[in-house]
């Protein structure tokens, strides 16, 4: 949440607090009611007012790009098997798709778009992009370990290890095809991985490789970009002998049809 909005909200529940206090000490109960539901309405509005101003500066900068924009995923990113959004399904509200970017940038078929899974404290939020890749190549995962890792790996459950260990105890590598794994995670990805932050992860899969990351601003849309561009031009050439084409793009992609 930005430091505007936990302001704006920290503002009107102290002027909710004293209203309130004001009427209880005066003794009128539907005044305290019409009180709280101000106060719930105020934080409702302020919430609109981040969504569509967000909304509004990612369309922006996606036309500073000159790529195309639709607040709603027209692509179905959700019903692609990304590690991200695997356990979640696809039920309403429990995750979304959102402000979503896409044209070709450098001869690639790209896109971009803001991630949000509700939880009981508070939201999840990605920002996520992806590059088109051949469509035929195997899944591979490289992410940041997490906290579960611990349990998982004490159980016996490790993703596939390199030689520097740096590099293991920081990110898990699982693909279909460990020969593609050990391809594409060579000495000069490992290097570029390890200062890739904030990136929390990428995945190839279903012809598209994605990158997710804690949500940026909307003026730091084209970093997201970046960040999945930097990966794929660091795939080794050989990996796109052995498994397929590389030169994936060209005419501007359209939306598919609702």
């Amino acid at each position: 949440m930005s430091t505007a909005k936990v302001a704006l909200i920290a503002v009107a529940g102290a002027a909710a607090g004293l209203l309130f206090t004001v009427i209880a000490v005066a003794g009128d109960e539907r005044a305290v009611f019409v009180t709280l539901a101000l106060y719930v309405g105020g934080i409702a509005l302020v919430s609109l007012y981040g969504k569509f101003s967000r909304r509004s500066a990612i369309e922006r900068e996606a036309r500073r790009l000159g790529m195309s924009f639709s607040r709603k995923d027209p692509f179905r990113v959700l019903g692609g098997d990304f590690h991200p959004f695997l356990r979640f399904g696809t039920l309403p509200g429990s995750q979304r798709v959102e402000n979503v970017v896409w044209g070709v940038r450098d001869g690639r078929e790209v896109r971009a778009f803001d991630y949000r899974r509700p939880t009981e404290d508070e939201s999840i939020r990605y920002s996520c992009a992806m590059v088109r890749i051949p469509e035929g190549w195997p899944s591979l995962l490289v992410r940041r370990h997490g906290p579960l890792d611990v349990a998982r790996n004490a159980a016996g459950l490790h993703g596939q290890e390199f030689e520097l260990e740096t590099f293991n105890r920081r990110f898990e590598v699982r693909s279909d095809d460990r020969r593609l794994a050990s391809a594409v995670i060579d000495q000069r990805m490992i290097g570029w991985l390890l200062q890739s932050d904030p990136v929390l992860g990428f995945q190839l899969q279903h012809g598209w490789l994605l990158a997710w990351m804690p949500r940026l601003p909307p003026q730091e849309l084209e970093r997201a970009l970046t960040m999945a561009e930097g990966f794929h031009v660091r795939i080794p050439r050989a990996v796109w002998s052995l498994y397929g084409d590389g030169s994936p793009a060209s005419p501007a992609p359209r939306a598919p049809r609702p």
